[in-house]
């Protein structure tokens, strides 16, 4: 429950007393990382087939997380996993489902 509020909270569903802040959070601070990947303060931002996206993830031994925002679409997804995998492609998927479900089973690891 606490990151769907999260999720809520920073696409402006619900009322918070951060909404502003929160705001601030989303907007790029600097461009200059790599091209095509702005970074807010905390958030990476990135254009994916023409849908712009507020990112991040993180990881530790064992436990991989991933959160996307489509703020213009009012949109967030949070994948939380207890493995090692990386579940970017999974919340990138759900916001923008003409991106290719990568399968790891598949010949040569490729998408399908």
């Amino acid at each position: 429950n606490d990151i769907a509020r999260f999720l809520q909270a920073n696409l402006g569903r619900v009322d918070s007393g951060l909404a502003a802040a929160m705001r601030a959070t989303h907007e790029t601070r600097a461009d200059r990382q790599m091209p095509d990947l702005a970074m807010g303060l905390g958030w990476f931002r990135s254009t994916i087939l023409g849908t712009r996206l507020v990112v991040h993830g993180g990881a530790t031994d064992g436990f991989n997380a991933y959160v996307g925002l489509d703020l213009a679409a009012r949109r967030g997804v949070a994948v939380l996993s207890n493995s090692e995998h990386e579940v970017q492609n999974i919340v990138v998927h759900l916001l923008v489902p003409s991106v290719p479900l990568y399968q790891p089973g598949s010949p040569g690891g490729t998408s399908r």
